[in-house]
């Protein structure tokens, strides 16, 4: 069963890079933050989404160079009915994002994938915003995996005592 918790707090987070976007979006401020300068500690593991359909589905815009290479593909630019998982994952992720954007407030989760090989759970934060430029609404997603030992890519994050 995942965890949710809306509104998280940096000190909710396992991971360096949620607690840093935690800490980053906790304030309210979520105008266009794509900021590569500004979200450099979590780079690579970022993926920015825009709805498609009235939220039925999303876009990938951006697909993060490390959640690339874990899953051995790269979405920016496909849907993320695209994803190569189970339905079951792929409906979780959708009314996750949904949700976010329909409340407004940033949502974090984390997920223990059943019969996973390398990754004990993923631990994700969906933040809400607005493009200032554009007006239209986004979800910027930070996604960590986090490594069973021994894993077979450098982009999984391994905690002190997994």
């Amino acid at each position: 069963m995942p965890t949710m918790i809306w509104g998280p707090r940096p000190e909710d987070a396992r991971t360096r890079q949620i607690a840093f976007l935690a800490r980053m979006f906790s304030g309210g401020e979520r105008g266009c933050l794509v900021d590569p300068v500004l979200l450099r500690p979590a780079l690579g593991y970022i993926n920015l989404l825009e709805p498609v359909d009235g939220g039925q589905n999303f876009r990938f815009r951006l697909y993060g160079s490390c959640l690339a290479e874990v899953t051995d593909e790269d979405l920016t630019g496909r849907l993320l009915t695209d994803l190569r998982a189970s339905a079951h994952v792929i409906d979780f992720a959708v009314a996750c994002y949904r949700a976010t954007a329909i409340r407004d407030v940033p949502l974090m989760t984390v997920r223990h994938p059943a019969g996973a090989k390398h990754v004990i759970y993923w631990e994700r934060i969906v933040v809400p915003y607005r493009c200032m430029r554009s007006g239209e609404a986004r979800l910027l997603v930070g996604n960590v995996p986090v490594e069973v030992a021994g894993s077979r890519t450098s982009q999984f994050v391994t905690l002190p005592g997994t």
